[in-house]
């Protein structure tokens, strides 16, 4: 499920198990992923050694969730959504 973030519950912050991410360009242009759980606030930095197109930052992604205890992965926003992204995740 990817959400943009508008819904209450989203927004409010009192459910667990939404997360928020964001693409961000290191010195030379090196491309680290940000997954955020909005509630904990607990941030997971995810390098991308192979660049940033779509899906490798979806396959990162899903790594990275996959890697935490088993909890419910209510929803994923982005930042910045871009379609090539979304396409991906869909």
């Amino acid at each position: 499920m990817v959400a943009n973030g508008a819904d209450g519950v989203v927004a409010g912050r009192a459910v667990p198990g939404h997360w928020e991410s964001d693409l961000v360009f290191g010195r030379g242009m090196s491309p680290v992923v940000t997954l955020v759980e909005r509630s904990t606030r607990y941030l997971m930095l995810v390098g991308l050694p192979d660049g940033h197109r779509a899906e490798l930052v979806a396959d990162a992604l899903v790594a990275a969730i996959t890697t935490l205890p088993r909890q419910p992965t209510r929803s994923l926003g982005f930042t910045t959504p871009s379609e090539a992204l979304n396409e991906a995740l869909r």
